[in-house]
Parts: C-alpha cells; structure tokens; sequence
C-alpha cells in the first residue's frame, strides 16, 4: 500500500514538474501558443507526438526523460510554427514523398539518428503538391519539373535584371 502512495507522489511530482516545463516554453492556458500547440499535437499526422505527450501528462516518466520528450516535441512545434512541414505530415500528403526522403526519416515520420533537419519547407512541398496534383504525374517528376521551372525563372529574371543575380544568389 505504502509503495502506491509513494509511486502517486512520484507521478505528482512529475507532472507539476512537466507543467513547469510547458510554461518555461510559453505553452500554458494564458499564453498565446497554446491554442496552435493543442492544434499541432492532437492533428493525426502527429500521432506519436500525441502519444508521448499524453505519457508526459501522466507523470509516468522521470524528469530527464520528460526534458528528452518535451524537447523533441517542441522542435517539431517550433518547425511548425516556423511554415515547415515535419516528415509524417509531408509523408501523409503522399506516399510517394516516403521514397524521396527515406534516408532522412522513417516512414512513420520520425527523422533518422543521423539527420538534423525537423522536415521540409511548406512552400516547397506545396509547389511541388500543386504541380502534382494538376498534371496528375509523380511526385519525382512532379520535382524535377518544379527545379526547371525555377531555374528557368532564375536565368529569365537575370536576364531581366542582372542586378537580381548578385541579391539572390
């Protein structure tokens, strides 16, 4: 009996420590993230995330473990925030996209232990999807045609203006 008191203080002690955390981050209910971090971690395509972060809520895990978990999730989030699309939401817009960046992430979404990057930049991935989606062509050749198309649109604004060149290069 003593052992689940103490196991209840334990799982307390670690969930005023997570809500600490959280509010270290500016993720309470009075700040403005809130609402766009409770978006982000219940949306399907972040499933995982969901999950942990239900683990965390409990209390179940210790605090430097908490750290490790919120700090990963956090990542994602600020990626998010900062107009890119992490893995599993680039992989759930298409199946194909799992082929293009398998050596960067696994398929559920999570990136591999070697690589640094949260995911891919939403305007490039939303090119790319709107090319696919009208020409009805793959999401390789849907690439390929989105890279001639801006090295076109590169060689024609310096032609335009050579000036444009030396700004954006």
């Amino acid at each position: 009996m003593s052992q689940c008191i103490n196991d209840a203080k334990k799982n307390d002690s670690n969930r005023i420590y997570f809500k600490e955390q959280l509010k270290l981050h500016n993720i309470d209910c009075d700040s403005d993230k809130h609402i766009e971090f409770c978006n982000f971690i219940t949306d399907p395509a972040n499933g995982r995330h969901f999950q942990t972060f239900l683990l965390l809520c409990s209390g179940y895990f210790k605090r430097k473990v908490i750290d490790n978990k919120l700090r990963e999730i956090l990542a994602d989030f600020n990626f998010h925030l900062n107009n890119g699309y992490i893995y599993s939401q680039v992989f759930d817009k298409d199946e194909d996209w799992y082929s293009f960046f398998k050596e960067n992430a696994y398929p559920c979404g999570r990136p591999r232990n070697n690589e640094q990057r949260r995911g891919v930049s939403r305007k490039y991935v939303d090119e790319i999807m709107q090319i696919h989606d009208k020409l009805h062509i793959s999401i390789e050749r849907s690439i390929r045609l989105w890279g001639s198309l801006k090295h076109k649109k590169f060689c024609i604004d310096n032609i335009i203006n050579p000036y444009y060149a030396t700004r954006h290069t």
